[in-house]
């Protein structure tokens, strides 16, 4: 017999297939739904079944994922590399474009050294599976003290490494340092967000930095909210004069930058720890060399366009005195973002039909659920660089005349 069929025959038999009904998948009750489509967008319009709104929306605060010279990077980076690395830096996926744009963010972030991963919430698992295997940088750290209403990110990825994960009250420096006495003498990383992303609160991060103890704690200050708005667009701790060692900066590409990925910037001893022990870098294809070329091509523009910052910082003055005039209440923070609850408790139907009235009125005015935030459910507004004083101003007419006639 053949040496195939003699294989053939050897075979088992394949167990009989089983088929069932498809099952109903029930999502979990918590899961927030998705916003609805976008069709088309530009930095202060979008459209949605087909109509245009005028939207007090997303991230994109300097108004840069629409401009013309981080677009014709972007262009000439895809003649020139292709849409994908396809590989890790660490094997064959290292490109120019990401050497330039981690020069250019240790630059503008004012930090020996930087290094890029594919997103914000990568930044901080790499930086946390970096402290635990610290070699470089000092000691390992295996020891987080985060702000209890810091990003979702920095909580998750310090479980996710094994750290022992201590909560501080919400931008208390002496809550902080208290916990600090009750730790005791081990390494710790203090972790907080900079401008927090629900209501644009500012971080005490000058304060913070004060109470590190040794040369072997660290100050993790995830800017993803500061970078573009405060510190002539080079983040919280530009703004503060915090400069040391011990801190290690952590970001996103995709809000004052408008492009897409992560970045961390710190000391070259820690940037070599991340490099050697972060899987999250080492395991996983870059952002694509256009985006690199677009992030460098949007760092310069926010250096060199001093009007583009102040007109941000202008129209975050006016969107808070505009929603300050209809009685509502928000945090103190130079930041263009408006984040508020109506009622007491808050009225969530009541704000369902507001959030209705102003898209009718062709406004987008979001109402989100998002952790942190003052409430389950809550409006979360914000301006960029190319809104104008108008646009603000049909804000406030139009929540003016809808709040009175729904509350």
């Amino acid at each position: 017999m053949p040496a195939e069929s003699t294989l053939q025959s050897r075979t088992p038999p394949a167990p009989p297939i089983e088929v069932h009904a498809p099952q109903a998948v029930t999502p979990a009750p918590c899961v927030p739904d998705l916003s609805p489509p976008i069709a088309r967008a530009t930095s202060t319009h979008v459209e949605i079944d087909s109509r245009r709104i005028l939207a007090f929306a997303g991230c994109d605060y300097l108004a840069l994922a629409h401009h013309p010279a981080v677009l014709a990077a972007a262009q000439r980076a895809i003649g020139r590399f292709g849409l994908s690395t396809t590989a890790s830096r660490v094997t064959t996926g290292n490109t120019a474009a990401h050497d330039e744009l981690e020069r250019d963010l240790a630059r503008l972030l004012a930090q020996p050294a930087a290094i890029v991963v594919p997103d914000g919430f990568m930044a901080n698992l790499a930086l946390a599976q970096s402290l635990v295997a610290r070699r470089h940088a000092g000691p390992p750290i295996d020891t987080a003290l985060i702000d209890a209403r810091a990003h979702r990110s920095i909580h998750d990825s310090a479980k996710a490494v094994g750290m022992t994960v201590n909560l501080y009250d919400h931008r208390d420096p002496a809550s902080a340092a208290a916990r600090l006495r009750a730790i005791g003498p081990r390494p710790v990383a203090i972790m907080t967000d900079g401008v927090f992303t629900a209501d644009g609160a500012v971080a005490p991060a000058a304060d913070l930095l004060a109470i590190l103890r040794t040369p072997d704690d660290a100050l993790v200050i995830d800017d993803c909210h500061g970078v573009g708005v405060l510190g002539d667009a080079r983040g919280t701790c530009h703004a503060q004069h915090v400069s040391d060692p011990r801190l290690i900066i952590t970001t996103t590409l995709a809000k004052g930058l408008g492009c897409y990925g992560g970045a961390i910037a710190a000391s070259g001893a820690a940037i070599a720890d991340i490099r050697h022990a972060a899987t999250a870098f080492i395991c996983t294809t870059p952002i694509p060399p256009a985006v690199a070329a677009a992030a460098s091509a949007a760092i310069h523009v926010a250096e060199h366009d001093a009007a583009r910052r102040e007109r941000l910082a202008r129209n975050a003055a006016l969107l808070r005195e505009a929603i300050a005039s209809l009685g509502v209440a928000l945090v103190n923070a130079p930041t263009p973002i408006a984040a508020f609850a109506l009622g007491t408790p808050p009225d969530v139907p009541a704000m369902q039909r507001i959030h209705t009235a102003l898209l009718d009125r062709g406004i987008l005015a979001p109402l989100i659920r998002y952790p942190a935030g003052p409430a389950d459910r809550f409006f979360r507004l914000t301006v960029n660089a190319d809104h104008t004083p108008e646009h603000v101003g049909v804000l406030r007419d139009a929540l003016a005349e809808v709040a009175r006639a729904t509350i």
